[in-house]
């Protein structure tokens, strides 16, 4: 069944042009002042960890479906679920090329399992060293922009040093901040939109799902 899935979306990828995003500074901001309204505890490396999967996808190419899958597995057996909850789509902006897809559409059968992990292993792509190199300059711009627009950021100077320091390093990923952990419980994962669009949007009809862009 996943290897079905697998060159279903594979064809549907080799088909779609991908568009070059040349980086605006006031919508990166004005995406990062609405982001702090739906998640005031969020420290700045929660706004670079957004900014990122908005830019790359998936965090690194995955290179064992087997253990992709199992982690996916066990990461569904611990969430509690309560079907008041409106399960939350949440496009990445401002480059708007990627989706946080909650991983309780799976627990409540909506997304068969096999169809939502082909397509989140189908969105990790390589990216090469000019890319990331890009980015560095790129972040540091969107970073010297929040500052300068004094976005309420606890310990921000901290962050900032350390997501530099990594940065320097080649280290591009980040966890999410205990505090974004503790107060939102992040339990998803991150799906190209074409994708989504095509795949995964159209079994979200008639359900109860928060769309946030």
């Amino acid at each position: 069944m996943i290897k079905t899935y697998s060159l279903l979306l594979i064809i549907f990828l080799l088909s779609e042009s991908q568009n070059q995003h040349k980086i605006n500074l006031n919508n990166y901001i004005t995406t990062a002042k609405n982001l702090l309204k739906r998640y005031p505890e969020s420290r700045l490396v929660d706004v670079y960890k957004y900014f990122h999967q908005g830019r790359f996808g998936p965090e690194h190419l995955i290179r064992d479906s087997l253990i992709a899958l199992e982690f996916l597995r066990n990461e569904l057996n611990i969430i509690i679920d309560s079907n008041s909850d409106s399960a939350l789509i949440e496009y990445i902006m401002p480059e708007n090329k990627y989706v946080r897809v909650d991983l309780k559409l799976i627990k409540r059968k909506i997304i068969p399992i096999e169809l939502f992990f082909t397509a989140f292993y189908q969105s990790a792509t390589y990216h090469d060293s000019l890319q990331h190199e890009k980015w560095k300059e790129d972040w540091r711009k969107i970073c010297s922009e929040i500052e300068k627009n004094k976005l309420p950021i606890k310990d921000f100077e901290n962050d900032k040093t350390r997501i530099t320091h990594n940065l320097n390093q080649n280290k591009f990923v980040f966890s999410h901040s205990l505090e974004y952990k503790r107060n939102y419980k992040p339990m998803y994962r991150v799906i190209d939109r074409n994708i989504f669009e095509k795949f995964i949007l159209p079994l979200l009809k008639n359900q109860k799902v928060n769309f946030i862009k």
